[in-house]
C-alpha cells in the first residue's frame, strides 16, 4: 500500500458549502471507497481545516458494501452487505494540526486512527469514542505532502496487508 497523500500548500479558501450537510451532532467528515480510493490524506486535511477553524471534528472512513449503524445512545455496529469491503476507520483527532495555513504542507502528528472490521463484529461507542480491537488501535502522522506510514494498518500488521 502506497502511502496517503496529502493535498500539498493547505489551502484557506472557504471550505465548499458540501461540508456542512457532512456534520452530524458529533462533527463529522464522512468518506466512502476510502481505502480504494486513498482518502485518509484527503480527510485529514479536512480535519486540520476544520480544527483550525475552531469546529473539532472527527473523520469516519468507509469500505463499499459496508456500513455502521449508531444507535441513539452512540454506539455503532458495524455492518457488511458482501466479502467485500467490511472496514471503517474513525480518526480522531484530540488538537488542531502543528501547521494548517495558507501555502504550506499540513503537519499533523500523532493522529489516533481506530480501524473498526465487520467480519469482527466490531462496535464503536462514538459517545466516549471507544471500541474496536486494542491492536487495531494507531496514530499517523502528515508531514511534507504524506503520511509517513501505510495509513490503513497499524504498524505491527503493515506486512500483513499489503
Amino acid at each position: 500500500m502506497s502511502s496517503s497523500s496529502v493535498p500539498p500548500a493547505v489551502p484557506l479558501v472557504p471550505l465548499f458549502s458540501g461540508i456542512r450537510w457532512m456534520l452530524t451532532a458529533i462533527p463529522t467528515c464522512k468518506d466512502t471507497h476510502f481505502v480504494t480510493r486513498d482518502r485518509m490524506g484527503r480527510n485529514l486535511a479536512f480535519l486540520a481545516r476544520l480544527w483550525s477553524d475552531g469546529h473539532p471534528a472527527i473523520a469516519i472512513g468507509i469500505d463499499e458494501q459496508t456500513a455502521i449503524a449508531i444507535d441513539a445512545s452512540g454506539k455503532g455496529t458495524m455492518l457488511q452487505q458482501s466479502k467485500q469491503g467490511g472496514r471503517a476507520y474513525v480518526i480522531h483527532p484530540s488538537g488542531p494540526a502543528e501547521t494548517c495555513k495558507k501555502g504550506q504542507d499540513l503537519v499533523y502528528t500523532d493522529v489516533p486512527v481506530q480501524e473498526l472490521d465487520a467480519t469482527r463484529g466490531d462496535t464503536f461507542d462514538f459517545s466516549s469514542m471507544t471500541g474496536g480491537a486494542a491492536a487495531r488501535r494507531y496514530t499517523i502522522t502528515a508531514k511534507g505532502g504524506k503520511i509517513a506510514k501505510d495509513p490503513y494498518s497499524p504498524p505491527h500488521t503493515a506486512q500483513s496487508r499489503q
